[in-house]
């Protein structure tokens, strides 16, 4: 026969010898306190920015004609002096035009590189980043029983960044199994009153290590893609012949988090 004591947490047996002996040999092998798991943590964003310029890139000087003959001055002349029959009295300025087919790609940066120290079963949550206030609005009543037209504007403050939840489980056998819940937030621009738009970047794995093993979990990817033009004023904007008095800039921007 035996007796449990949830409030002294205990056990109480009354068997024979051998029948103890074996109920003794269960509640030690099993009656351990939880093992604790170290994690070390290294978090990397990885920025690509492919950079591509082509075309025609004008330099900054102004079209213009330079008198050069008899009668030139620094300062103020009288038109009267100036002969217009001979052309190389008269000098052309024209800006000069450098040809490009450049481009590049960079780079890496570690965000973080937290030590994290948890008991097994227990989640453990790492958080960086900034709280973000988003305007809530509802509308109530001016009076009782009136129409809701009265604007009231409260705010929620939302987490912007990295985001990390581990469940670590111990196994005889000197491995763990990792729940891993990895959540980035970014602020990807704004929208209608200047409300933030945020976007995210979610995801949730289960994996099996070895003790003192390394696990790379990549794919969380987000691109942005910007064109710049630069030329002449009016001559960069007629159909085909523009681009000879023009030079785009094309930038793709793809980060990943590792």
């Amino acid at each position: 026969a035996f007796m449990i004591d949830k409030n002294l947490n205990s056990v109480t047996i009354r068997d024979t010898p051998e029948v103890l002996e074996l109920a003794e040999r269960i509640i030690r092998l099993w009656d351990k306190p939880k093992g604790e798991v170290v994690i070390d943590l290294e978090i990397m964003e990885v920025s690509r920015v492919k950079l591509q310029q082509l075309g025609l890139d004008l330099d900054q000087k102004i079209l213009g004609i330079r008198y050069s003959g008899a009668g030139e001055s620094e300062g103020w002349y009288s038109l009267s002096g100036i002969d217009f029959t001979k052309s190389e009295n008269f000098q052309i300025a024209l800006p000069s035009a450098f040809l490009q087919f450049l481009g590049s790609d960079v780079d890496t940066k570690i965000i973080a590189q937290p030590r994290l120290r948890g008991i097994e079963g227990e989640e453990i949550i790492y958080n960086v980043g900034d709280m973000i206030p988003i305007p809530q609005t509802t509308f109530a009543p001016i009076a009782a029983g009136g129409i809701a037209q009265q604007p009231l504007t409260t705010y929620k403050f939302e987490n912007v960044g990295i985001d990390i939840k581990l469940t670590p489980r111990i196994h005889f056998e000197r491995e763990i199994t990792l729940e891993i819940d990895l959540k980035i937030k970014s602020i990807g621009g704004t929208g209608f009153a200047d409300i933030p738009i945020i976007t995210t970047r979610e995801v949730k794995n289960i994996i099996r290590l070895k003790e003192g093993e390394t696990n790379l979990l990549a794919g969380l990817l987000k691109d942005e893609e910007r064109q710049t033009v630069k030329g002449i004023v009016g001559l960069k904007n007629i159909p085909i012949i523009g681009k000879l008095f023009s030079s785009t800039e094309d930038i793709i921007q793809q980060t990943d988090v590792i």
